[in-house]
């Protein structure tokens, strides 16, 4: 995380151009969706006023969420495994500011509410499929989404371009903010 605080009005740089055009929003996402059973995964009357901005969907349905990652046969490429996902959980409070004429976004997770990830997930590896441990499964993957996740920050944030002509472009610069945040994040912890 960065070691030291942005002022309350900041912006990123790319949307300083006219500031008079963007709209900025402070927003805490609550994100829940499970595969496994009919039960919800957040207490709705733990926090009061909650059911007024709450959507829940329960629909009996026997369908499960499982990527299979197969190779050919006798194409020489082996089978990598399965993904299952049982279940998610997203808790976040994330600061966008968007550019309403040059359909842009921009997402930064804060510093002082990093984000929340758990889940219950089933990874098994080759054709034989080994199943990993709940340790690597739920617990490492998830530190590592939160670790991601926490790198689009106020000086890194995630950059979205709303316009579908420029998809190709906005995954390209995803990666390079993560790297370029990730090096950041790895320097401070290291004391560089």
């Amino acid at each position: 995380m960065l070691d030291f605080d942005y002022p309350p009005d900041f912006m990123p740089r790319a949307m300083r151009d006219d500031p008079s055009h963007v709209l900025a929003l402070d927003i805490d996402v609550d994100v829940a969706v499970r595969f496994d059973s009919k039960e919800p995964l957040f207490d709705l009357g733990a926090q009061p006023g909650l059911s007024d901005f709450t959507s829940v969907a329960a629909v009996d349905n026997d369908a499960r969420l499982v990527l299979f990652v197969r190779g050919r046969d006798g194409s020489g490429v082996p089978s990598l495994g399965t993904f299952e996902l049982k279940n998610l959980k997203l808790e976040a409070r994330c600061l966008a500011w968007w550019d309403i004429f040059d359909s842009t976004l921009d997402v930064a997770f804060t510093k002082e509410d990093p984000p929340h990830v758990s889940w219950d997930i089933e990874v098994a590896l080759g054709g034989a499929g080994l199943p990993l441990p709940d340790c690597i499964e739920d617990s490492f993957l998830s530190w590592l989404t939160r670790l991601v996740m926490r790198s689009f920050n106020r000086a890194y944030p995630l950059h979205l371009d709303l316009e579908q002509e420029e998809a190709d472009r906005c995954s390209d610069s995803v990666i390079e903010c993560i790297g370029d945040a990730l090096d950041d994040e790895l320097s401070i912890v290291r004391g560089v």
